[in-house]
């Protein structure tokens, strides 16, 4: 009897306990706010454009598709003309392309030499001037440590030959 009156008694306070759980669950579902009517309005807003935004898409995709299956046998046809005119037409636009950024660059750095050089102080003349300094100072450097190695030979040289 006593195993039996265990298990009535844990089934009493399992029952209290979801007896809770439903209270709490209801007093939260009494809480849940309702949407507003701006995010009502901009809900169907976006669901319109977005579904008409998602239809031009299939119908582009369908034209797109159905172009290439008849165009296809077309260059099919006539690729041995179309691939070098396109190879000779892709160069030539990538050589102007490319004259046509180098010649920026160009420009660039000319304006770029001319305000420098002018006294006005573009962008990164400070790292330039910083790099001229130490330029200068390490070659004086050099000169320095070269002038003492110098006097060091002649002086060697003096003291070799006065001892024979």
């Amino acid at each position: 009897m006593g195993i039996g009156y265990d298990i009535v008694v844990e089934s009493e306070s399992e029952m209290a306990g979801e007896r809770e759980e439903q209270q709490q669950n209801e007093g939260a579902m009494q809480r849940v706010q309702l949407p507003s009517f701006s995010q009502i309005v901009g809900l169907i807003t976006l669901l319109t454009v977005g579904g008409v935004l998602l239809t031009m898409t299939g119908l582009t995709l369908t034209g797109t598709v159905i172009g290439l299956v008849m165009v296809t046998p077309v260059l099919i046809l006539f690729s041995p003309i179309l691939v070098p005119v396109g190879t000779v037409l892709f160069l030539t636009v990538a050589g102007f392309v490319a004259a046509g950024g180098l010649g920026v660059g160009a420009m660039t750095l000319v304006s770029w030499i001319y305000h420098y050089l002018t006294g006005a102080h573009p962008p990164g003349s400070d790292h330039l001037d910083y790099a001229r300094r130490r330029i200068s100072d390490t070659s004086a450097q050099i000169g320095h440590k070269a002038r003492d190695y110098a006097g060091a030979v002649q002086s060697k040289a003096h003291d070799v030959s006065s001892n024979h």
